[in-house]
């Protein structure tokens, strides 16, 4: 009997090692504790995964070195492209990833040694082609080589491109193998980024997500890729932009505009705050190979999350850059000098313009051959005329002349041949009725004053050769890829000045100045745009282009769908057109948008003038062209007569009266 306690102890013991090496032997032999059935494990996982979030997209990318889903049914209304990395660092995916964005394939399924590398090579595949979207990325652990990249990846400035990104942690035990038993334990964790704090940032960390079981599913059934817009969580929001009232005004102590007011109403919706960015470059330029500056450039770098500013919608920035759906319309128009009256030597010829010229010139010099021709004819075949009474080619020329400023012909028209009359007489009505039309004409330009033609459209700014200015070549954005020769005519004038240099300039009143008319009628100030320089220029009626508004965005950002729900219901609202009003009353100068709308009118007062010197200058410079001609004849003429020593007969016919 006194053998009956440690019987009874040896029997549990006994029993206890039996049942754990048991355990043991059953977990080794039953349950998925080697290396590749860990990896089959990750398997059901991403199936269960793409079963519930991935059916609703067109297609999926699956950027795997395994074979997955052998037994899994495809047949879902989806389509799948397999991609296989070469080696760790596959750039030569960046086509293969390109191909998928043209196939509208906007879910990733990742399991590669080098993930971060695989996320720098998919931005450089976004860059690679037109299509945008924003992605959803599933990445796995590499079960082979027992590593996992949560960290990693979640707080890499890349994983900012998207809210819907998933990474899943295996645990394992301490001989690297896949920690599984019948307890409470969730051996696969799932995490998502922390998107309320900037990627790079200390505060940047993983946010759990949901935990898996491959026999009991999910822990907690929670939605893996919720929208984390919704509540950013006080996340900064950078706005890049600079003071151009009224889309931005951005000072010390003021930060409010149009569109500002948006990014505002944006953060008071969805919880974040504004930080504004800027780099001196205005609108900026993207160069395509990483670099770019101003509200472009910062925005295709990733340093702003969204720019603002009176952005158009520009072809080529629109590669690189994600455009929100559009608000209102705004265009660029000159500010051009005005018409400046007319030169006093031009008045003479302004009765008639160049083509009834030609016509008077060319009927004179008819006559003339016509008279002098008939009668070298007549003295040819003699018909009874007096040889030395027909008329030589001077004669006739200076008759004809004299007969268009109403002189009477120097000879009797009875001593000429009957044709010769005819023709003569013919001249004289024409001369008659010529000169009264041109006098009645000259007398209405003497009166009221004459300016030059304005430049009210487009055809005219090219055609006038007129050199306009701005500050920055987002102002020929619009303009640059037309292929129009009037198009680039005017392209070709433009030219790009300082605010310093303009401000010197602009006063000359030779240069056009480029202007933006808002959409509610307003015009967008700038500096160089003074009171003296409005005063002196008017607003070509015709706008140089014009666009929708719109704002610019990172390349596939998630904050685009968020902003244009914004954008459509503050269209369809009408408080753009409050918020244009309100801010120009706030921050524009009210004489100065005045003095924009009168200039519209490019005439200057036209009130009838008392005759001065300047208006018959051009009478005097002919009188003093005639006289210099003649003077030079007879100097002329004496230095022949002298150096060959001739006489020069001169013959003068009494005028007729």
């Amino acid at each position: 009997m006194n053998n009956m306690p440690k019987l009874i102890f040896s029997f549990t013991i006994l029993s206890y090692v039996i049942g754990s090496i048991s355990v043991k032997v059953a977990t080794c032999f039953i349950l998925p504790n080697e290396e590749d059935n860990n990896c089959k494990n990750i398997e059901i996982l991403t199936k269960q995964v793409l079963s519930t979030y991935y059916l609703s997209h067109k297609c999926t990318v699956l950027i795997t070195m395994m074979e997955m889903f052998h037994e899994f049914n495809t047949d879902l209304g989806t389509s799948f492209i397999q991609i296989a990395p070469q080696e760790k660092c596959d750039y030569g995916l960046a086509n293969k990833i390109a191909e998928g964005f043209k196939q509208n394939c906007d879910s990733y399924i990742v399991q590669v040694d080098d993930p971060l590398c695989f996320l720098k090579i998919w931005h450089i595949s976004l860059q690679m082609t037109f299509h945008r979207h924003n992605p959803i990325f599933f990445f796995l652990p590499d079960c082979k080589n027992r590593r996992n990249h949560a960290m990693e990846i979640l707080s890499a400035p890349e994983s900012d491109i998207t809210v819907n990104i998933i990474v899943v942690e295996l645990e394992f035990n301490d001989n690297n193998k896949f920690k599984l038993n019948h307890s409470e334990d969730w051996p696969v964790t799932l995490w998502t980024n922390d998107f309320s704090k900037l990627a790079g940032s200390p505060e940047r960390t993983k946010i759990f997500v949901d935990s898996w079981h491959p026999i009991k599913g999910f822990r907690f059934n929670n939605n893996l890729f919720y929208d984390k817009i919704l509540n950013l969580k006080g996340r900064v929001l950078r706005v890049a932009a600079f003071t151009y009232p009224p889309y931005t005004i951005v000072e010390k102590n003021t930060i409010d505009g149009i569109e500002m007011r948006i990014a505002f109403l944006f953060c008071r919706l969805y919880n974040c705050t504004i930080e504004t960015v800027y780099d001196d470059g205005l609108w900026g330029t993207i160069l395509g190979n990483g670099s770019g500056d101003g509200i472009l450039g910062m925005v295709y770098k990733n340093k702003a999350d969204i720019g603002f500013g009176g952005i158009y919608l520009w072809l080529e920035p629109a590669y690189y850059l994600d455009y929100s759906d559009t608000w209102l319309y705004a265009a660029a128009t000159l500010l051009v000098p005005k018409p400046v009256p007319l030169g006093g030597w031009r008045v003479p010829f302004l009765p008639f313009d160049l083509a009834m010229w030609t016509a008077v010139f060319l009927s004179l010099a008819i006559s003339s051959f016509c008279i002098s021709f008939a009668s070298w004819l007549i003295n040819r075949k003699r018909y009874n005329v007096d040889v030395y009474k027909l008329l030589g080619i001077n004669d006739t020329i200076l008759m004809i002349l004299g007969m268009s400023v109403l002189q009477p012909p120097s000879r009797q028209l009875s001593d000429n041949h009957v044709s010769i009359n005819q023709m003569v007489t013919s001249v004289a009505i024409m001369c008659l009725l010529l000169t009264s039309c041109y006098s009645a004409g000259l007398s209405s330009y003497l009166t009221v004053p004459q300016f030059t033609n304005p430049i009210d459209t487009f055809d005219e700014l090219s055609a006038s050769g007129l050199y306009w200015l701005a500050i920055h070549e987002a102002w020929v954005y619009s303009l640059q890829q037309v292929e129009d020769e009037k198009v680039q005519a005017v392209v070709k004038h433009f030219r790009k000045l300082s605010e310093e240099r303009l401000l010197s300039e602009a006063p000359k009143g030779k240069y056009g100045l480029a202007v933006e008319r808002l959409p509610a009628g307003h015009f967008a100030e700038q500096s160089h745009l003074t009171d003296d320089v409005i005063s002196n220029s008017h607003i070509m009626k015709e706008n140089l282009f014009g666009s929708l508004l719109t704002t610019a965005l990172r390349k596939g950002s998630p904050f685009t769908y968020h902003l244009n729900k914004l954008m459509n219901v503050l269209l369809n609202s009408g408080i753009m057109y409050y918020w244009e009003g309100a801010v120009s009353r706030d921050f524009l100068n009210t004489r100065k948008q005045m003095a924009l709308m009168e200039a519209r009118n490019a005439r200057s007062k036209t009130e009838p003038t008392n005759l001065q010197l300047s208006h018959v200058q051009g009478a005097f410079i002919i009188y003093g062209i005639g006289v210099l001609l003649a003077s030079c004849t007879i100097v002329i003429e004496l230095y022949r007569s002298k150096k060959y020593k001739t006489s020069t007969k001169i013959r003068i016919h009494p005028y007729t009266f």
